[in-house]
């Protein structure tokens, strides 16, 4: 039996991922690196980002959030969503003898293209999935901004 060192595959890894993001979203050579793009808390909802002809869109798992406890922010160059995912009361009275779910705060920050109408961006929370649509524009726009959630 042989051992593998995760070590260097994971650094691979993350330039691959710095290297296609760059590419998706042209970013210039003096960008930061992937982690001080992506920072995340100590939990990572799990998302997506895709692009038509319109808008950048992305999708990004919640399950079990209210729309109320989830924040998003843009400004200049990043787009941020966060919140808090509390623990439910529902198993005061049990003895829980197993859990994979993950509770406390949360933050993803995504790089956003200098060509988007910070104005009307759409945030939409259904189903546990929070849709962000990020229009395109012509023109260059860079103001921050709360986004509210429909």
């Amino acid at each position: 039996m042989s051992l593998i060192n995760w070590g260097s595959d994971s650094n691979n890894i993350e330039r691959r991922m710095n290297s296609m993001f760059d590419r998706l979203f042209d970013v210039s050579p003096r960008a930061r690196s992937l982690a001080e793009r992506f920072d995340t808390g100590n939990i990572a909802p799990a998302f997506d980002v895709t692009e038509n002809d319109k808008a950048f869109n992305i999708h990004a798992e919640l399950p079990g959030m209210k729309k109320e406890d989830i924040n998003v922010d843009i400004d200049d160059n990043s787009l941020t969503f966060s919140g808090e995912s509390k623990a439910s009361n529902e198993y005061n009275n049990e003895n829980v003898r197993y859990s994979e779910r993950h509770y406390g705060r949360f933050s993803r920050t995504v790089p956003v293209p200098e060509h988007v109408d910070r104005d009307h961006i759409k945030a939409t929370f259904k189903d546990g999935v929070l849709n962000l649509e990020l229009p395109k524009t012509n023109k260059e726009t860079s103001k921050a901004k709360k986004i509210a959630i429909d």
